[in-house]
Parts: structure tokens; sequence; C-alpha cells
């Protein structure tokens, strides 16, 4: 990372607790047992785009019916990298579909981005609060709708809440944007998790799952 960046300025600022084990080491060694899996299951896997800074392949795995289609769905996963909790949920959603395809329903396709963020999933692994994406943007709200009008949308660039440059900015959210402009999908799901909860997870083989949950919103 280019050390006079603004992105490094973040990533060399105090780093909040959160306590919980990596998923893996790496971004290929996260998404291999996947992709592996997947192509061994026969299901459809396509690079769909790359990552803005370290130019890594972002892949969609298309499961359920895919030839006799009439609903299509998309998934996405990692667009707070450092939310663990929901990526690890998107990987073992996805592991267990795969398993057994007909879970999807009858004639429904589900398209999934298991990590659609893997710049910021690496800068995770060594700045464990890292929100955004290799330019420390954002990615939910640098969407065309509502850019920079949201309550904690920032401008400021070493903010973690930085929306981006312009709407839109980022490859990963243009291939999010140009996907659901496209791909006919009836709805979208993106899963988020309070980085806060990973402090009350255990451990499971080396990975780390929710333990309990109480939230209370006003």
């Amino acid at each position: 990372m280019d050390i006079t960046s603004p992105a490094w300025r973040v990533a060399s600022a105090p780093q909040r607790k959160i306590a919980s084990a990596p998923l893996a080491e790496s971004y290929d060694q996260l998404m291999d047992p996947l992709l592996d899996q997947a192509l061994r299951s026969g299901a459809g896997v396509e690079i769909v785009g790359s990552s803005g800074v370290g130019r890594l392949p972002i892949y969609r795995i298309a499961v359920g019916s895919v030839c006799e289609e009439k609903h299509r769905v998309l998934v996405v996963g990692g667009i707070h990298p450092r939310e663990w909790q929901a990526v690890l949920t998107v990987h073992q959603m996805l592991a267990a579909v795969l398993k057994e395809r007909e879970s999807c329903g009858l004639h429904t396709r589900v398209d999934v981005l298991p990590m659609v963020n893997p710049d910021g999933f690496e800068l995770s692994l060594k700045y464990r609060s890292w929100r955004g994406n290799g330019n420390n943007v954002d990615l939910n709200r640098n969407f065309g709708v509502g850019w920079n009008h949201g309550e904690r949308a920032s401008s400021d660039p070493l903010n973690q809440n930085y929306c981006g440059e312009k709407e839109e900015s980022e490859p990963e959210t243009q291939i999010i944007s140009s996907l659901l402009k496209t791909g006919g999908y009836s709805c979208c799901l993106l899963y988020t998790s309070d980085a806060a909860d990973e402090e009350d997870s255990v451990d499971l083989g080396g990975r780390r799952i929710i333990k309990k949950k109480t939230m209370i919103r006003r």
C-alpha cells in the first residue's frame, strides 16, 4: 500500500479491538475451497470483475435451477470486510446449497458473490477494523441512490464511512450495480453484521460463530 495514500493513514491509525479468529490467511485461501466445491458440484463459476487496488478476481457462483429458472436472486457477501460473521454466513450457506442444490426451490436460480471486497478483506487481516475497500471507500455508501446524503456518509477520505469521490466510483460497487441493472434479479440480499457482535462469539473448528446476540434498537 502506498504510505502517502489516505487509506494508509487510516490503516496506521489506532484500531478498535474486535476479537475474532481469522477466516483465512489470504483471499485465495478463503475462496479456493469454495470454488473447488462449486466446480466439483457443477455450479456455474464466473469472474465478474476485479478489485480496484489489488486487481483480485471477484467471483459469481450460480446455483439452483440455472437452466429452468423463473426467479433469480443475487446474494452479496463481504461488502464490509471486517464483518467476518457475515462473510462466514454467506460461505456456509453457499456450501450447504452446493450439497443440496434443490434447496434453492423450484425454478429459482441464486447467484452468489461470496466476497465482493477482496482488497478490503486482505486489509482486514492486518488492520482488523478495516471497513472499506482498498481505497477506504465504504461500498454501501458508494451507490448512486442517495449518494453522500446518508446520516453518517462522509466526504472525508480518512473517515470509515467515506462515500467516495463520486457515486459508483469503485469497481466493486459498479459490479453490483451492473448485475442488478442487467441481471433480471427479483431480489438482492446483502449480508452485513455488527462488527461488535464478534466479541460475543465462540471458536468452532478454527472459525468463529455467533454464540448469543441481544440487541435493542431505538
